[in-house]
């Protein structure tokens, strides 16, 4: 692996290399305090993509708290949207999470999204409808525009539970990727408990000097992200076993999560199990993989794997992978078994997959099976990592 200043240009090419300008003046300011200013940053991100055409805005929050849901949906120019660095911060917050029936959603931001843009009122329309909103509509920032830039904001998922539920449905995402490209995020902190970055999709993120805390699988998704000189704070008490990276990158790509300079770190203390990631077998209702005291189900390759004893090639192809570079972990990882199993802490479930450290543990695991589905992978590279720790 490359190390800066080269490591930016091979994980995510050279269009996203160098640092953006910061220093731009605002072209919109968000503040409650002022009638010369938005009231809200919805509203500005609103205006912003009724304006149209090329140019980059930059939207500047006035330090104080600020309600989120807030979307960037896709139409429009690029945006930048920062507050003002220092101690006294924009902060970004809202309470939600992915069992908040869509009624409930509708009843709380209804009236924010009313009046605004066809394409914000249109993913909330879409969100509200549901019967449960799911965990990629629970974020307090959506992102799907392209080149997105944010820089020197607090964003808060303030949902809590006192203990995650057996099924673990109490995601509660604080900032979400959605399937957008070229992410530049700068003096970041994001905070929930269960999922608070998700980096959905295949795009690119670059995330520099951030704090990011949570306890179960809160950096997750299947982007390309470059992770340099941030915290990566575990919050432990609620919960005997966290997981601070999950992520769910293609078999096909070249690069998951690389963290470079970075401090894995913890708040709190409580025994349990902390690993620094498991790879998110993302979808999977039914595994192919057998653990040592258990077979494997009787699983069939399908277009979907939303149903018992079929499993997509998408779902199969989610391999995850991590590169730590110069990283430091704290004491409360297990140095020794820094990766964990997927859905089988401890035992085996029908959604098990064991630690893959590349394509050998792939086909090894596989082989049989890959066989009598008729699929080929022998073009894999034995010997590439997908999980790795540099120093």
């Amino acid at each position: 692996m490359p190390r800066a200043p080269d490591l930016a240009t091979a994980v995510l090419g050279p269009d996203m290399a160098g640092p953006p300008p910061r220093d731009a003046p605002p072209d919109l300011l968000v503040d409650p305090a002022s009638p010369k200013a938005f009231a809200t940053l919805q509203q500005a991100v609103d205006h912003a993509s009724l304006q149209g055409g090329d140019r980059r805005l930059t939207v500047e929050l006035a330090p104080g708290s600020h309600t989120g849901p807030v979307y960037i949906p896709r139409p429009g120019p690029p945006l930048t949207i920062r507050g003002r660095p220092g101690p006294d911060r924009a902060r970004l917050v809202a309470d939600i999470d992915a069992r908040m029936p869509g009624a409930e959603y509708r009843r709380r931001y209804g009236n924010v999204f009313r009046q605004a843009h066809p394409a914000s009122r249109a993913i909330h329309e879409r969100i509200a409808a549901r019967t449960h909103i799911g965990t990629d509509n629970s974020a307090v920032l959506r992102v799907e525009r392209d080149g997105t830039h944010l820089a020197h904001l607090d964003i808060t998922n303030t949902h809590a539970c006192d203990r995650p539920d057996a099924d673990g449905q109490h995601q509660a995402v604080a900032l979400h990727m959605a399937k957008a490209d070229g992410l530049h995020a700068h003096d970041l902190r994001l905070t929930s408990h269960q999922d608070t970055l998700y980096l959905q999709g295949t795009g690119r993120t670059h995330l520099t000097d951030c704090l990011i805390e949570g306890d179960v699988d809160f950096i997750f998704g299947g982007a390309t992200a470059l992770f340099e000189r941030c915290e990566i704070r575990t919050r432990i008490g609620r919960t005997d076993r966290t997981w601070a990276l999950a992520p769910s990158t293609r078999i096909d790509a070249a690069h998951g999560f690389v963290c470079h300079d970075c401090d894995f770190t913890a708040e709190g203390t409580a025994p349990g199990h902390h690993f620094v990631a498991r790879q998110w077998f993302e979808g999977v209702r039914a595994t192919p993989y057998a653990s040592a005291d258990h077979p494997a189900c009787e699983v069939s390759l399908g277009s979907r794997s939303d149903r018992s004893g079929i499993i997509s090639r998408q779902t199969l192809e989610s391999v995850g992978k991590v590169a730590l570079v110069g990283c430091r972990l704290g004491p409360h990882l297990n140095a020794e078994r820094p990766w964990d199993n997927w859905g089988g802490s401890p035992g085996w479930s029908p959604r098990y997959r064991p630690v893959q450290h590349g394509p050998a543990d792939f086909l090894r695991h596989l082989e049989r099976w890959l066989q009598a589905q008729r699929l080929d992978y022998t073009h894999l590279d034995p010997d590439e990592l997908w999980l790795s720790i540099e120093p």
